[in-house]
């Protein structure tokens, strides 16, 4: 069982309610951790993620966090370049995933067209 349990219980929550939900774990880290702990929220978010048969970003501020140029003036938030950057990261793992669940209702609405 993973240690985020307040997640876990999310993702059973909604998963109850659609079983067909597919889900994406997206690990934040950010410069100003210990390593130790980042190390372990990795951990534990890769287990959530494996668990709940999730796809799993582990750093989705990676490169961004802590870089003037793509952040605020907090050095965490992304500005207008880094939130380019986020969406792009998501992108790359909810395409597929889109993509599988658009051609899956395609072939539901192919089936029902013929009986």
């Amino acid at each position: 069982m993973p240690r985020y349990y307040n997640l876990q219980a999310i993702l059973e929550k909604v998963r109850s309610r659609n079983p067909s939900s597919e889900f994406v774990i997206a690990n934040v880290i950010l410069p100003t951790f210990d390593p130790v702990y980042a190390q372990q929220l990795t951990l534990s978010m890769q287990e959530l993620a494996t668990v709940n048969e999730a796809k799993f970003i582990p750093s989705l501020l990676e490169g961004i966090a802590g870089v003037k140029e793509y952040t605020q003036a907090d050095l965490i938030n992304p500005n207008a370049k880094g939130q380019v950057m986020v969406a792009d990261k998501m992108w790359k793992v909810l395409k597929p995933i889109l993509k599988d669940l658009y051609q899956q209702d395609i072939n539901a609405s192919q089936a029902a067209a013929i009986r």
